[in-house]
């Protein structure tokens, strides 16, 4: 017989759809956080281990079926034309690079940068992944190299760029982890 849990999964999705996007990302998020803090200490435990790792390939199966590459689209992020959602969204859950003030928002959006997200409709205003790319004179050495460029793009006018450096990407969504994108 199939788990209890699968007619809530089917709920989730079939009515309600682009709230069951998200919460079916956010009971992942869940999940997987409550397997990295649980020890096989006992039979018990170990049999709820294994019912969380099932319960987490399902979703991640769900997933994978809803965040195909045909399905998702992708915007360049610019300060100017970027809803303030959007953008207090990619501050929030930035784990590579954190976002530290206002005014390092607005250099990473600089004219010698380039931001891009990819998007699922059900979740517009909220970007999975984000990409970073710097606009350089030469191949950077290091990523102090990129950040040092940042801020004197700021000061000066920026070089023409010869290089186009993809310094970083961040997954905004922890329950997307696993999920071919």
């Amino acid at each position: 017989s199939a788990p209890l849990y699968h007619d809530i999964l089917r709920y989730l999705l079939l009515d309600h759809a682009c709230e069951g996007m998200e919460s079916i990302i956010c009971i992942r998020e869940d999940v997987r956080a409550w397997l990295r803090s649980l020890h096989a200490r006992d039979e018990e435990s170990v049999d709820l281990i294994a019912g969380l790792k099932r319960l987490d390939q399902r979703l991640q199966e769900i997933l994978s079926v809803w965040f195909v590459p045909g399905l998702l689209e992708h915007r360049r992020i610019t300060y100017e034309t970027t809803s303030a959602s959007v953008l207090e969204y990619i501050v929030r859950h930035e784990a590579v690079h954190p976002v530290s003030s206002l005014r390092d928002l607005r250099r990473r959006l600089g004219p010698d940068r380039r931001v891009f997200a990819i998007f699922h409709p059900t979740l517009s205003e909220q970007p999975l992944f984000v990409l970073y790319v710097a606009l350089l004179g030469s191949i950077p050495t290091s990523m102090a190299t990129i950040q040092k460029a940042e801020e004197s793009a700021v000061e000066a006018d920026a070089v023409q760029p010869a290089v186009a450096c993809f310094y970083s990407i961040s997954n905004l969504r922890k329950g997307l982890v696993g999920v071919d994108m």
